[in-house]
């Protein structure tokens, strides 16, 4: 016979009737627009004081009068979704939520806080979720009297834009609690892919240990344009060098070393790669946006030159990528970080554009993975 449930145990698996959103910046306004939209449930935002909260609000109300703008949604349907939306201080309202997301400043100290000061104010049966993009989902929920209810729910900017989702699931979590958050993401009109909790999840660790290796190339002597040329057999939409300007040197340069740190000298990072993130851009470019070359501080520290015995032909270098991004993928499917190959395919494709066939599918092409 199954095993009885502890009577103090709460059902985590019933309907979602009311959302609460802890924070009310950009992404956390994002959110709430969101599930109000999906879900067309009451959806309720807080912050630290009713002006933050009314600053959310008024953001909220601004990505529905782009999304009218544009033809997305008419009139009667941005109303509707602002009727669903309330904005209170200091987790008003909560009480009664089933489902409450924070989207606070990315600090593990500052999240665990607002996890455990927020588990009070909600009843037993909702389920807390993050929407932490790096940090350990079991650490924020350190401080918890019920860590099991806590899932990771990682969104990608912007949110009405980006398809992807990663739920991630720490040791202890109540199978209910991923389902449910399984099912909210394809209510929310995402695609859910389930990982595991560790460093960079699955996106953020495969982009980061490609850029690993490309910046690596560059620190050894091969130049930037060089790197970029033997790449192209995998079919990325950009470069790791482009990228990182994208996203900001210097929260890419952070991002890094966050990984050196935890996987050690596969993820390393040069002294010139580090001194990237004090830069602002990297590449020259045209009024079409078209690049026609290197910024002089970015040349100043990766000449266009070769230098020095490290540096590789094109095709040297795009395979040492390849067989980087390939053994990351291997390691990640040996810890069980994603169930499979499929899901890591569509979790790279949706995430960050990698190739609609798969990455696998490139990589067990070229070789770098085997079958």
């Amino acid at each position: 016979m199954p095993d009885t449930p502890k009577p103090d145990t709460p059902s985590y698996a019933g309907p979602l009737r009311k959302v609460g959103v802890i924070g009310a910046g950009t992404m956390a306004s994002q959110l709430a627009v969101l599930f109000a939209q999906k879900l067309d449930i009451p959806v309720v935002m807080t912050d630290l004081d009713q002006a933050r909260v009314d600053a959310g609000l008024a953001h909220a109300a601004s990505v529905l009068d782009r999304q009218v703008s544009r033809g997305k949604i008419d009139a009667a349907a941005k109303d509707r979704a602002l009727s669903r939306l309330e904005g209170r201080p200091q987790g008003e309202g909560f009480e009664d939520a089933d489902w409450v997301i924070e989207a606070v400043y990315e600090d593990l100290g500052v999240k665990q806080a607002v996890m455990a000061e927020y588990e009070a104010k909600v009843g037993p049966q909702a389920i807390l979720a993050t929407n932490t993009s790096s940090l350990s989902v079991a650490g924020i929920g350190a401080r918890l009297q019920r860590p099991e209810r806590l899932v990771g729910f990682h969104f990608f900017n912007p949110v009405a834009v980006m398809r992807l989702i990663e739920v991630i699931r720490t040791p202890g979590v109540d199978e209910d609690v991923v389902q449910v958050a399984v099912g909210t993401a394809s209510a929310l009109g995402k695609t859910p892919v389930v990982v595991t909790d560790t460093a960079g999840f699955l996106v953020n660790r495969l982009l980061t240990r490609a850029g690993a290796a490309a910046w690596q190339l560059a620190e050894a002597g091969t130049p930037v344009e060089t790197v970029e040329k033997g790449l192209a057999p995998l079919e990325l939409p950009m470069t790791p060098f482009e990228l990182l300007e994208m996203v900001g040197p210097a929260v890419g340069v952070h991002v890094m070393t966050e990984h050196e740190s935890a996987f050690g000298e596969r993820y390393a990072v040069g002294e010139r790669s580090a001194a990237v993130g004090q830069l602002t851009t990297f590449f020259e470019r045209d009024a079409d946006r078209k690049r026609t070359g290197s910024t002089p501080e970015f040349a100043a520290l990766f000449p266009s030159e070769a230098a020095g015995s490290g540096a590789l032909s094109a095709d040297e270098a795009g395979r040492v990528v390849a067989d980087a991004i390939a053994d990351e993928v291997t390691r990640m499917l040996d810890e069980g970080v994603a169930e499979g190959r499929a899901e890591i395919d569509t979790a790279m494709h949706l995430a960050a554009e990698y190739p609609e066939r798969g990455i696998t599918v490139v990589l067990t092409e070229l070789g770098a993975l085997k079958p």
